[in-house]
Formats: structure tokens, C-alpha cells, sequence
């Protein structure tokens, strides 16, 4: 199995926002009010992709139940 395979992806806050189609300020507002979660790497923080993947699951199956 190749390395990169195990190692997980991480996004910087613009690529978040360019992912979502949001302002990098929202990204900030879903992470200040803990409905994204954010990992620190050495100096800087990121968000894994497992973390963002996981966040649209969310938001799509509360968008479903409404319907």
C-alpha cells in the first residue's frame, strides 16, 4: 500500500471555502462555533478531509429531513 494512501489530507480555511462556495469568514463562523473542527499542524491549522467530509454529510442530511 502506497504512503499516500495512509496519510489524510489536509485543507487550508480557502480551500474549505472554495470547497463549500462560502466566504473563508464562514469557514472561520463554523469553526469558531464548533460545527467544523480544525487540527494544528506544527504551526498553522487545517482541516482534515475526513473532518469536511463528514461536516457536508451532516449539513445534507439535515437539508433531507426538512424535505
Amino acid at each position: 500500500m502506497r504512503l499516500e494512501r495512509l496519510v489524510p489530507k489536509f485543507f487550508t480555511y480557502k480551500q474549505v471555502a472554495e470547497i463549500l462556495n462560502v466566504p473563508v469568514c464562514e469557514v472561520q463562523e463554523l469553526v469558531a462555533e464548533g460545527l467544523l473542527s480544525q487540527t494544528k499542524l506544527l504551526t498553522r491549522w487545517r482541516i482534515s478531509e475526513t473532518e469536511l467530509v463528514e461536516f457536508i454529510r451532516k449539513v445534507h442530511n439535515a437539508d433531507c429531513e426538512c424535505n
